[in-house]
């Protein structure tokens, strides 16, 4: 059996703006001989979490955040 391959990008749109402001993310996951779903689990770097795939967040402070996506399968 193949090992279980995940490859995946993600964006943020804006990238910056004045608060309060939402982002979009997005996320492009592809997966190989994987058995079950793929899940994401995304981290805004606020305190804010999110298990969509594509989700928005609002910021309510200013600041700069370092947001996470993680993939599994």
């Amino acid at each position: 059996m193949l090992p279980c391959t995940l490859t995946c990008s993600a964006n943020a749109t804006p990238g910056a703006a004045a608060a309060p402001f939402t982002a979009a993310f997005t996320s492009i996951v592809t997966s190989q001989y994987c058995a079950g779903p793929v899940t994401t689990s995304w981290s805004f770097g606020d305190g804010g979490s999110s298990a969509l795939p594509n989700p928005t967040h609002t910021y309510e402070q200013p600041g700069t955040f370092n947001w996470t996506l993680t993939v599994a399968a």
